[in-house]
């Protein structure tokens, strides 16, 4: 019992530090610290359980309505409908134009822009334009080919007058022949414009519109040439405010030819003999630029920008004219005077084709050198979309070839020749004279 006791008492007698763990670093501490700390329990019964998973995800389906309802929402558009207030780029063009080193105006037909020449052709070409066009031969042909159109558009004023006389052979194969070319024509821009073919399918209808008229034996003088890749020499060029050419380009060209015309031929020879390297219309083509030209058309397909087309015929006529007016200067020790030029330098004509629309307009040259090209006339409309449509055209591109051949040629002759220059009003009367 004596040995417990004093060894208990010795045991007692020890430091504290001698029996104490050791010292753990900071480090340690803390992470035994973390260890132990345990998140309490919850004892949530199942029913608790589910009106909280209820809960959250009512939250998170609310959460997703409002972010979608703050997104911005893309509504689909019409590729066919534009938006309001857009201006499109041939409108701003035909402004450019009209603000121009000099001016190229385009401008519907009224008594607020009178022009002599332009009015003296505009009255040549309507008279009694829309009577006695169809030949009496067609008659039972048209109501035969279409009775619809027949019955509802073709009038009995339209066709020549009846003539007692039997036909000859050769009349009655002429007849013929145009027949065949009238349903060729017809049957040709039917398809362009049911197909929706592109401007290189309707210039075939075009060129065998033309060349029904222009390559008659009546009509020697001109010939029709393809000027869709061909340029304007940058001397009869409007510029724009920014100091550039505004250059276009029309498709279609009668021209004066000399080839089977010996007077034309004569003319030519003359000139160019007196005039070394000048030219004789705006072309920079070898052949185009040695030919003077009478007409201008601009060709579309169907449904293309008859804008467009306005402006591209305005800036052609604007070089056509440039030229005459440098030719009349050429011959004189002085250039024209503001009076001269409307009398000497006459107006010229063309047309806009939008698919089976043609559309006529007339340009003249004014005392302040702007270009004014009027139209289209509303009573000089032609179309080649029926049969009756196509001869009627006919009858028009007559009308214009005769004035090219009786009117504008005569007044080019002078400005080219040697003597006196007597304006187109003079030629113009005097063939109106011998029609009448």
């Amino acid at each position: 019992m004596e040995e417990v006791r004093a060894w208990t008492k010795s045991i007692s007698s020890l430091s504290d530090s001698e029996f104490s763990p050791p010292l753990r670093s900071k480090r340690a501490r803390r992470c035994t610290s973390h260890h132990r700390r345990v998140r309490p329990r919850l004892d949530i019964s199942a029913q608790a359980s589910s009106h909280i998973s209820s809960s959250m995800d009512s939250a998170t389906d609310a959460s997703s309505i409002l972010s979608l309802d703050s997104r911005r929402r893309l509504k689909a558009t019409s590729p066919l409908m534009k938006r309001k207030g857009s201006q499109s780029p041939e409108r701003t063009q035909r402004v450019l134009l009209e603000q121009g080193k000099p001016p190229i105006r385009i401008r519907q037909p009224d008594s607020t822009s009178r022009i002599a020449s332009s009015e003296e052709l505009q009255g040549i070409l309507s008279d009694d334009f829309s009577d006695c066009f169809i030949p009496e031969y067609f008659r039972e042909r048209l109501r035969q080919a279409d009775p619809v159109v027949f019955r509802n558009d073709i009038r009995s004023h339209m066709f020549e007058r009846p003539n007692e006389t039997e036909l000859d052979q050769a009349t009655t194969e002429k007849l013929e022949s145009l027949w065949r070319r009238v349903q060729r024509i017809h049957t040709r821009a039917k398809r362009c414009n049911n197909n929706n073919k592109d401007e290189n399918a309707w210039a075939r209808v075009v060129w065998e519109v033309l060349e029904a008229v222009v390559e008659n034996d009546d009509v020697a003088c001109l010939e029709i040439n393809s000027v869709q890749s061909q340029s304007i020499h940058p001397d009869y060029l409007s510029i724009d405010i920014s100091g550039l050419a505004v250059s276009k380009k029309a498709d279609f060209v009668l021209a004066f030819c000399g080839d089977d015309n010996e007077n034309i031929s004569k003319v030519y020879e003359n000139f160019r003999s007196d005039n070394k390297g000048a030219t004789l219309s705006p072309m920079t083509d070898a052949y185009t630029s040695g030919t003077a030209l009478a007409c201008a058309i601009e060709l579309k397909e169907a449904g293309g920008k008859a804008t467009e087309a306005e402006m591209q015929l305005a800036v052609y006529h604007a070089a056509m004219l440039w030229k005459i007016r440098e030719l009349v200067n050429m011959r004189r020790e002085r250039p024209m005077e503001e009076k001269e030029i409307e009398s000497l330098v006459p107006s010229v004509l063309g047309w806009t084709v939008i698919g089976h629309k043609w559309s006529l307009y007339i340009s003249s040259l004014l005392p302040d050198n702007s270009i004014m090209c009027q139209g289209p006339f509303d009573g000089l409309h032609t179309s080649t979309s029926t049969r009756h449509g196509i001869l009627l055209l006919f009858n028009l591109l007559r009308r214009v070839t005769a004035v090219a051949s009786d009117m504008l040629w005569p007044a080019m002759q002078e400005i080219l020749g040697k003597g006196e220059v007597r304006g187109w009003r003079h030629h113009f009367r005097e063939a109106t004279a011998n029609i009448s």
